[in-house]
């Protein structure tokens, strides 16, 4: 099976074809209504991706930079849904870079915008004070380090998040990625869970779990349980915990404002979802394609076993993608060299190596190498006591390492430094910073993903 895009939208359409009526029928439902809310077509393909609304970091981005990538050869719509209903802190990290006794050094620091405690009713509430104070501070420092291009598309990603100041705090990275996205030549849609709930699919969705919540969470819980099994987890809050009795998988908000596991008293609330009954929604009723990042296409093995135990269909295939880049320091910048600090076990490879295989340093004295083979030899087809052998073998390794003194002082002068720049590389490979801080065309320019046929129960 070829596993191109056209050719996974292909198999998809024809797999869901063949569903029962009674899933088609809420598919053409839900589509219906995200094509009225949106203002779209309802029967051009859409390509869908999801994550919680924080500031993207470049695997995010890859997610959604694919989706519109497939759209556009599909002739359809990408669609990121933004999961506001989603407690989490909104952290605004960034590369630092300063002086220390003579020399620059990078460390990574961030400022906290929203904590997850002031959530209340699909927001956070937002503290810009001192904020875009810091985004100009951020420009000024990395301005002598960064690479001109980069430098750019960090300066106007700043001056977007400035006009999209006055936003809740969903709608503030939703809509700066957005903005700034479109910049480069993609359109991409957004949607929040919290626009979703408020769909009358959605809550037919809901409905079909619960008529049959038993049905479901053994299902859920069988699905959690293989899982677990498969990847020799013992953690049962791992990847979620099981479904209790008399709950619900979803969410509901109580009194105060906060979020708080549904029951069976909650069925006539407004039921907000949970991460697999949310995946399940995306996957089955609203895409005809979904792009999942390594972390979700793996956990999604419960969520494909979930859909073959309770709604009896196959799971459609999927797009995986995801991304690693380096912060664009400028070569001639002097903490470019951070990047070309040896990782620790590689150095510890190397010290073994001075330690028991000399005939891998460089530096070796062949006839006590020659003398090494020999002993091992000699060690290997001797028959009774070899303590004797033993001894002259450690003798050959102590005149070996003698012999490379010089290599051993280099070795542990890497050490020192290993000890003192690791962090200042593993800033350099961070991650986890806003897209925005990396090379945009690296993003754009990749066009690799995987595909993932979901594994058919037989």
């Amino acid at each position: 099976m070829t596993h191109d895009i056209a050719s996974l939208y292909n198999y998809n359409r024809d797999l869901s074809s063949r569903w029962p009526d009674k899933i088609l029928q809420l598919k053409t439902l839900v589509r219906e209504e995200i094509a009225e809310r949106l203002m779209l077509s309802k029967d051009l393909p859409l390509i869908v991706n999801g994550h919680q609304a924080i500031f993207y970091h470049p695997g995010l981005v890859s997610k959604e930079i694919l989706a519109f990538r497939a759209a556009s050869q599909l002739k359809g719509n990408a669609l990121s849904v933004i999961l506001d209903h989603d407690p989490n802190d909104l952290i605004f990290s960034y590369p630092a870079i300063k002086m220390e006794k003579s020399e620059f050094r990078i460390q990574k620091k961030f400022k906290l915008l929203a904590s997850k405690d002031s959530f209340h009713y699909f927001n956070l509430q937002l503290d810009l004070n001192g904020f875009f104070e810091i985004l100009e501070n951020i420009a000024a420092n990395l301005k002598p380090h960064y690479r001109e291009e980069s430098l750019h598309f960090l300066e106007e990603n700043f001056a977007i998040l400035k006009r999209h100041a006055g936003k809740n705090s969903s709608d503030l990275v939703v809509h700066s990625r957005m903005e700034s996205l479109k910049q480069s030549g993609m359109n991409l849609l957004a949607l929040k869970t919290s626009e979703i709930t408020a769909l009358q699919s959605w809550k037919q969705y809901c409905a079909s779990i619960n008529s049959d919540i038993a049905g479901f969470a053994s299902a859920y819980n069988l699905a959690l349980h293989d899982y677990r099994n498969a990847h020799g987890i013992k953690n049962h809050a791992q990847p979620v915990p099981d479904l209790k009795y008399d709950e619900l998988p979803f969410w509901v908000i109580d009194d105060n404002g906060k979020r708080q596991k549904a029951s069976y008293a909650d069925k006539g609330k407004t039921l907000l979802p949970r991460a697999i009954t949310l995946s399940i929604f995306l996957r089955l009723f609203a895409s005809d394609v979904f792009v999942h990042g390594t972390g979700g296409a793996r956990y999604d093995q419960v969520t494909n076993s979930i859909i073959q135990r309770f709604f009896r269909v196959t799971p459609l295939a999927f797009l995986v993608k995801t991304a690693s880049l380096q912060i664009p320091v400028l070569e001639a910048s002097p903490v470019s060299r951070y990047k070309n600090i040896l990782p620790y076990s590689k150095w510890q490879s190397q010290y073994r190596d001075f330690q028991y295989h000399p005939e891998k340093i460089r530096a070796h004295d062949p006839f006590l190498v020659k003398e090494r083979f020999r002993l091992v030899e000699e060690f290997r087809n001797a028959v009774g006591n070899k303590k004797q052998i033993h001894e002259r073998l450690e003798q050959n390794r102590l005149k070996n390492m003698k012999n490379m003194n010089l290599i051993k002082k280099n070795l542990h002068a890497e050490l020192d430094e290993i000890k003192k720049y690791s962090r200042d590389k593993s800033v350099l490979f961070d991650r986890s910073f806003p897209y925005f801080f990396y090379d945009i065309n690296e993003l754009i320019n990749d066009n690799s993903f995987d595909v993932v046929f979901p594994d058919v129960a037989p």
